[in-house]
C-alpha cells in the first residue's frame, strides 16, 4: 500500500506544510448514521423520564458526542 503524505524516505524538511485533507464535520456529526445500542438507549430514556442527567465515560472516540448529537436529532431539537 502506498500513501501520499509520508514516505520514511525523505532526507529534507519540505519548504512547505503538506496539505493534508480536512475531515468534514458534518459527516462526523450525521446523527442518522448513529446506531444506538438498545441498552444505551433505554438509559437515555430514564434518564430523559427522571428529569435527570446521563453520565457518560469513556476513551476518546467511542461515541459519547454521536450520542449527544443523536439524541437531540431524535428530539427535535438543534445541536448540542
Amino acid at each position: 500500500m502506498s500513501f501520499q503524505f509520508i514516505t520514511g524516505l525523505a532526507t529534507e524538511k519540505p519548504t512547505q506544510p503538506v496539505a493534508l485533507p480536512q475531515p468534514s464535520k458534518k459527516q462526523q456529526v450525521d446523527p442518522k448514521g448513529y446506531l444506538m445500542d438498545p441498552a444505551l438507549a433505554d438509559a437515555v430514556n430514564v434518564a430523559l423520564l427522571l428529569s435527570q442527567p446521563l453520565l457518560l465515560t469513556g476513551e476518546p472516540g467511542t461515541g459519547k458526542t454521536q450520542l449527544a448529537y443523536r439524541v437531540a436529532w431524535e428530539l427535535g431539537l438543534e445541536e448540542p
